[in-house]
């Protein structure tokens, strides 16, 4: 979208749609200015026109017509007759003009030229007084739009578009007729794609109106329809019904969409959308758009999709389901430099969202939000306001979490006086949002918590080597609600905590050693670091907190009278890089210095072992006093290579709970990505019960000049031997127009319920550049197994 205020905003049609300029209008412009003026004398049909040069032409007849007093035909003939008023030339072996009727008719090599138009005819008749005329046997090309200055294989491209006709009538100003035409964005001798009509209506700047199409692809037809109305504008947007698209899958069948979109106004826009499936119901949708202005945006879909009664392959019958859908987002500035930021993805089905998922919404269609924030200063304090409810969902089931809503007001840390004393202080309060099972409404555990927190940071150290940082803080916090210890439950019983805390962290002292490597091919210098930690803490006594409600560790989860020891150390390796090569006469350049390498080791202990299961810092959950070693590594060796590895260590039964690794690799034409994981079990522990293992990754490659690409995506669930997705995209596309063909596999426990074990979908789109595109025609080629 762009802005250039409040009233000259544009909104970008949405994806998919079609251009709104079809190469229609081009013909239509051209039509326009074929037609000469009326004569202001006898001797010239073209005498009121502006012209920039007298008439070419090897003769000039006038005769008196039959019949008709006074009238005179006038013939030009010529090799060609060339006739050049204001920027518009016209060319024809001869040409007549009736002065009574004003009459004009060109025939022989009929030619039109504009600065972007090019028209031939065999043959045209005109009348100098209306405007209005036909032309017989028409051809011609323009240009659409400007030369973009980038090309990409879809969408973007804006070539020479050709066109031609049977037989064009200009009916009116704006209104013209074409008898069995086509007209294409290839200008190859035989084009790549072609759109036929048997008939074709339009009226600049509103519609066109067309009967008979058929798209042809290599002079294939590929898609016909008895009437299709085509919105056109000169500013991109108007209101219309989009190019329908088709699609097939296992589950779904095949299945036919359809749009309308409504251009409101300049700066805000409408779609509604039909969904119809052979075999899983029907579904209804829209979409609003807006920009008020350059820093308030927004944007809103809903759906409603019915699915209907189902059997499985076991024989059960699934009773069909309704399903409702709400996504959207808003970022809207407000008076006082407050900002308003709002994300809602709801929906009242999960079980139907998780059915119909596409690869790439896997993760969205297993979790439904709604999320707001209001920030903004006042005076030295900041205020922040959030409704946040998170709801997870595993198969049917879900859980909820969240804070709605919540109030923050902070203070950022100042120093006391001229002293090297910082105080901070911030305070909180909050409905805590848990839902264990959100079909089981005993299992609500939500409450109000007011929390407020006072700290007062020292800095003892100030050499480069070694820091050294102590602070103190008192957290005063207050719930509405909390757990009866004897009937283990939850009952509306305030219950209020006091926590002083006294902390003292130490970082180094920090031992660096260089290594030269003179004329070294990848570095002249390398530099290892080593980097030790040490963090005390201590937290005065709480004797109730099996009275308190655990729904957020970082607050609820503080212990009490605990002493916590974190202690680590970080190991650094940084190499200077050899400079890019100075431009002639230019000083040298300096080496660039890049970390390649970060190895972090580190591990807590803790006084009270119930404090190690409630440390958020760590994956795994600790059995003993000792927390797990946990290792990260990351390298970047160089601006397009990434990796990172991480690993826990249970120090009471010295066994790996946890593992990770992803690695990226970039380069102009490819893209490599691989996502690893590993959660062990541990036999007869408790905290170690649960386990998981996936592999995920992909490719991207393409052609130096992006005619040619494609990508592959995959997650494999390790731990039971199954594909959960892939999905594989594929696109060539040569100066007019391109293909694409998307692949996917999805496996679902939902799906396998109805039978369908593996969903395969297939889809395949032809891209026609400056024009629009359709989808997947073809059916799919998959199948369940």
């Amino acid at each position: 979208m762009r802005c250039k205020g409040f009233t000259s905003c544009r909104t970008e049609p949405p994806a998919g749609a079609p251009r709104l300029f079809p190469s229609f209008v081009l013909v239509a412009i051209a039509l326009a200015c074929l037609v000469a003026r009326p004569a202001a004398a006898q001797d010239s049909p073209f005498s009121s026109c502006k012209q920039t040069e007298p008439i070419r032409m090897l003769s000039q007849t006038p005769e008196p017509i039959d019949g008709r007093p006074g009238a005179v035909r006038w013939t030009l003939t010529g090799n060609p007759v060339v006739v050049v008023c204001d920027d518009t030339t016209l060319m024809a072996n001869t040409l007549v003009y009736e002065s009574d009727s004003k009459a004009i008719h060109a025939s022989g090599d009929v030619v039109l030229r504009q600065p972007d138009l090019t028209l031939s005819a065999a043959r045209a008749d005109l009348n100098g007084d209306t405007k209005l005329g036909t032309f017989y046997d028409a051809a011609g090309m323009a240009r659409i739009g400007d030369e973009p200055a980038e090309k990409s294989p879809f969408g973007t491209m804006e070539p020479d578009v050709t066109f031609a006709g049977e037989r064009i009538e200009k009916l009116g100003p704006k209104t013209y007729r074409i008898h069995r035409g086509r007209f294409t964005t290839c200008i190859q001798p035989t084009p790549r794609w072609e759109v036929t009509s048997g008939d074709a209506t339009l009226t600049l700047d509103k519609h066109a109106l067309l009967k008979n199409v058929v798209l042809r692809v290599k002079d294939v037809p590929i898609l016909y329809l008895p009437a299709f109305y085509y919105p056109m504008d000169k500013g991109d947007r108007a209101t219309g019904f989009l190019l329908p698209t088709y699609g097939a899958s296992t589950f779904r069948g095949t299945t036919l969409s359809n749009a309308f979109f409504w251009a409101i106004s300049r700066s805000q826009d409408a779609t509604f959308f039909h969904d119809w499936t052979t075999k899983s119901g029907q579904g209804i949708g829209s979409q609003y758009r807006y920009v008020s202005s350059p820093d308030a945006r927004g944007t809103v879909n809903f759906s409603v999709f019915n699915s209907p009664e189902a059997s499985t392959s076991t024989g059960d019958i699934v009773a069909g389901r309704r399903s409702m859908q709400v996504d959207g987002d808003a970022n809207q500035g407000l008076p006082a430099g407050f900002r308003l930021i709002g994300r809602v993805n709801y929906f009242t089905d999960a079980a139907t969202q998780q059915m119909y998922q596409d690869v790439y919404d896997s993760g969205s269609r297993q979790q439904r939000s709604i999320n707001a924030m209001l920030t903004g200063n006042v005076g030295a304090a900041r205020l922040s306001a959030t409704f946040d409810r998170n709801d997870y969902f595993y198969g049917a089931n879900g859980t909820r979490t969240g804070r709605a809503p919540s109030v923050n007001v902070s203070l950022p840390d100042r120093t006391v006086g001229r002293t090297k004393l910082y105080v901070g202080t911030s305070a909180d309060m909050s409905y805590l949002v848990r839902q264990d099972d959100l079909s089981r409404p005993d299992t609500d555990h939500s409450l109000w918590r007011l929390d407020g927190n006072t700290r007062i940071r020292a800095p003892l150290s100030s050499l480069s080597f070694l820091s050294v940082t102590a602070d103190a803080s008192w957290r005063l916090t207050y719930w509405t609600e909390s757990i009866d210890p004897l009937a283990d439950a939850q009952v509306p019983v305030g219950l209020g905590r006091q926590l002083f805390e006294l902390r003292t962290q130490v970082v180094g002292p920090t031992v660096s050693r260089i290594f030269q490597r003179p004329n070294g091919k990848y570095a002249d210098r390398f530099k290892h670091v080593i980097e030790p930690t040490f963090r005390i803490r201590r937290t005065t006594t709480f004797r109730e907190f099996d009275r308190v409600v655990q729904n957020d560790y970082s607050v609820d989860g503080q212990v009490g009278g605990v002493t916590q020891i974190d202690y680590g150390v970080s190991n650094k390796v940084l190499a200077r890089r050899p400079p890019p090569p100075a431009a002639p006469g230019a000083p040298p350049r300096p080496g660039v210095t890049r970390q390649i390498l970060t190895v972090d080791l580190m591990q807590s202990y803790y006084s009270n072992a119930l404090a190690a299961r409630y440390d958020s810092q760590y994956q795994s959950v600790s059995a003993g006093s000792f927390g797990p070693l946990r290792l990260q590594a990351s390298t970047r060796p160089a601006d397009r290579v990434t990796g990172q590895f991480g690993m826990e260590i249970d120090a009471k039964y010295r066994a790996v709970t946890i593992l990770s690794a992803t690695g990226r690799l970039e380069s102009d034409r490819t893209e490599l990505t691989l996502n690893w994981s590993k959660r062990r079990r541990i036999r007869d522990v408790p905290e170690y019960q649960y386990e998981s293992h996936f592999l995920s990754g992909g490719t991207r490659v393409r052609s130096r000049t992006n005619h040619v690409g494609g990508e592959y995506r995959f997650t494999i669930d390790m731990g039971n031997r199954r594909w959960v997705q892939q999905r594989v995209l594929a696109y060539y596309n040569s100066q007019c127009c391109g293909v694409s063909v998307d692949w996917q596999q999805i496996d679902s426990p939902l799906l396998s319920a109805r039978g369908v074990p593996t969903n395969h979908q297939f889809g395949i789109s032809f891209t026609l550049a400056g024009v629009g595109s359709f989808a997947n025609p073809l059916g799919s080629f998959g199948g369940a197994r």
